[in-house]
């Protein structure tokens, strides 16, 4: 599926949601607005997907200021919204050519009609529905009046009409926690069809203060399900969709659900995952750092590479896995019972055992990193510059698809002297080098390698195949037990294959 198309699919079903709650259809609006500049956006960074997955998630973020601006325009029938070009869209829309234009173009806006509520009393169209204590309680807004209200007060777009329809049909609940003063401090939006907590807003749309969240524990039904992007540093919601402070958990708690966190920081050169030593994490943690363009604009970096280091609280067990994203691996134990997943990484340092149910590694920058042992089956994935020296695999090894992206290296993925694969070694569709001695316990397979450097001895203790694949040569020492299968390989050095210590089955 092209781009094109899954924004189109995305802004429909935006559109969709909008259109639930407020009866206004702002499709073609979003499209000419936050849909076109997201495909621009996504061309300019191209078939590299180097800071797409970062990019598309901070457009993300947006979406629902903007459709708030865009549907009270259209209610209140804004007269810029008749002058339109050639395409039928308006022309003010065409003129915005990035997310921050078109976020700043809906706080002007917002900014115009935030008087709105200035002068209604806070308990008017507010029913208390729960005391969170210490003079906090947490208000239901029923009224049109006191969404203008609110609106008022926080700062944002919940009072200007975009939000009247939903909650007087009953479709939409919109909740504001307020102090003994009858302030505001947080708004929550929840779609009562749905099921789905759709917002949870500060003060000009930021996310709550920490001290205010915690006043949602216990109250949030566990029945509404809670998106991540509207919870602030610090909290989760578990696989029962209940509300966690994460700063609460203690050495030996269990939270119950995947994490995920994402180091917005790109100055330091670590980031430390905020979790205590000891927590059980019962699903999946998923680490992302900062864009690595960010950090080289920054002149962040050193020896090691641009990539923020990640740092694990000490005794980590996530029992459905690890997955780092754009970060630095550099680590003296690491034990995981699920998989470990990296993309984008650079590893630096492993243990001397590396405990999980199973290793992947896609775009993963290895240097010269070795004398561990993996107890996993191992996948390299789109590497183009992975060096291992001395590495024990215990189970099988799988390189796919690794090209590598210069020229004064041996293979995109290259295993050093003395690897030894316990299991079946099968390279498909790469470039893979071996240099010094290198002991295969088990089949070896090389399908469709575009080159293939041998090393000097190897032996492998069952079948050899070599399908369609370029090799420099075969190693002067190579010992194979099991049958040795040529099927339209090329290799450069002939003659470098008569040496004595050639065995074939």
């Amino acid at each position: 599926m092209t781009d094109n198309v899954q924004i189109e699919t995305w802004m429909r079903h935006e559109a969709s949601r909008a259109k639930a709650r407020t009866g206004v259809d702002v499709f073609d609006l979003l499209m000419a607005s936050f849909g076109r500049v997201v495909a621009k956006e996504l061309k300019r960074l191209g078939g590299s997907d180097l800071g797409r997955d970062l990019e598309i998630d901070s457009f993300g973020r947006y979406i629902d200021h903007i459709i708030d601006w865009l549907v009270a325009a259209k209610m209140r029938n804004e007269e810029w919204l008749s002058r339109v070009d050639s395409e039928g869209r308006p022309k003010k829309l065409m003129k915005l050519g990035t997310v921050p234009q078109m976020v700043a173009e809906a706080n002007k806006a917002m900014r115009k009609r935030l008087n709105d509520g200035a002068d209604l009393a806070s308990s008017e169209g507010a029913e208390l529905v729960h005391d969170c204590g210490g003079g906090y309680g947490i208000f239901k807004l029923t009224s049109a009046s006191a969404l203008d209200h609110e609106g008022f007060e926080m700062g944002h777009c919940v009072g200007q009409g975009a939000y009247d329809q939903g909650v007087a049909d009953g479709r939409l609940a919109i909740f504001s926690v307020r102090d003994r003063f009858g302030k505001s401090h947080v708004t929550v939006e929840v779609d009562l069809l749905r099921q789905e907590v759709n917002q949870i807003k500060g003060k000009q749309n930021e996310l709550p203060k920490a001290e205010y969240m915690r006043l949602l524990i216990g109250w949030l039904d566990p029945a509404w399900s809670i998106g991540k992007e509207d919870l602030p540093f610090g909290f989760a919601v578990d696989r029962t969709r209940r509300l966690v402070d994460l700063t609460a958990l203690k050495p030996g708690d269990v939270f119950d659900g995947d994490l995920s966190f994402r180091s917005s920081d790109c100055e330091p050169d670590e980031y430390h995952v905020p979790i205590a030593e000891g927590v059980v994490v019962k699903g999946w943690l998923t680490v992302t750092g900062p864009d690595p363009l960010e950090r080289l604009r920054a002149g962040r970096g050193g020896s090691h590479g641009v990539l923020q280091r990640v740092v694990l609280p000490r005794g980590l067990n996530a029992t459905g896995g690890l997955d780092l994203r754009f970060l630095r691996l550099h680590e003296e134990k690491l034990a995981i019972e699920g998989g470990l997943n990296l993309s984008n990484c650079e590893v630096t340092k492993l243990p001397e055992r590396v405990t999980s149910n199973a290793c992947a590694f896609r775009r993963t920058f290895f240097d010269g990193v070795g004398g561990c042992t993996f107890g996993s089956t191992v996948t390299f994935y789109d590497c183009n510059h992975a060096k291992l020296d001395g590495v024990v695999f215990e189970r099988s090894v799988t390189v796919r698809d690794c090209t590598k992206n210069c020229v004064d290296h041996r293979g995109a993925v290259t295993f050093g002297d003395g690897t030894v694969f316990r299991s079946i070694l099968e390279v498909r569709d790469s470039e893979i080098g071996f240099e010094g001695t290198i002991t295969c316990g088990n089949l070896v397979r090389f399908r469709y390698c575009h080159e293939v450097y041998m090393p000097d001895a190897m032996t492998v203790d069952g079948d050899f195949y070599a399908i369609e694949s370029q090799i420099d040569r075969m190693p002067p020492e190579f010992e194979v037990t099991g049958q040795y299968v040529d099927e339209g390989s090329v290799i450069a050095a002939e003659q470098a294959n008569t040496a004595p210590t050639r065995k074939f089955g």
